[in-house]
């Protein structure tokens, strides 16, 4: 069972990651002058996981580990982090690769099949964490 200590823990690397990706992805933008519309998504992607992960850090520091009610909820965004750790790492390892503007047509793909896995990821965890909260009030 995830304890919620653990839980923020988790999101403030994330959070780190987000802002990691977030980073590279407004140098790229700079770099390719006028950014293709995926990269300002795939930022805007970001930076709302970001937010969502902000409000997990804030909500998991306060709860019991030993409340019993919201043990489903907790284990849910366990899983849900480690998903969103696994996207944000691809998307660094793919922002980290050389890009012009020309190489930017071979990564499209792979940058919008991880801006909608960061996509429902987010979603999920929007939706869990309001699961989390009903069930700790």
């Amino acid at each position: 069972m995830a304890d919620p200590l653990s839980l923020a823990a988790s999101a403030v690397a994330l959070l780190g990651a987000g802002s990691t990706c977030a980073t590279l992805l407004f140098d790229l933008v700079l770099t390719l002058h006028k950014a293709p519309e995926e990269l300002l998504a795939l930022s805007n992607e970001v930076n709302e996981l970001k937010s969502v992960l902000q409000d997990i850090t804030d909500i998991c520091g306060a709860i019991d580990a030993d409340d019993s009610s919201t043990a489903s909820a907790r284990s849910k965004i366990k899983n849900l982090l480690a998903r969103a750790r696994e996207a944000l790492k691809k998307l660094d390892d793919l922002l980290k690769e050389p890009s012009e503007r020309w190489t930017w047509i071979r990564k499209k793909a792979r940058a919008n099949k991880l801006r909608g896995q960061l996509k429902d990821i987010r979603k999920d965890l929007n939706e869990s964490l309001a699961l989390f909260r009903t069930r700790a009030t």
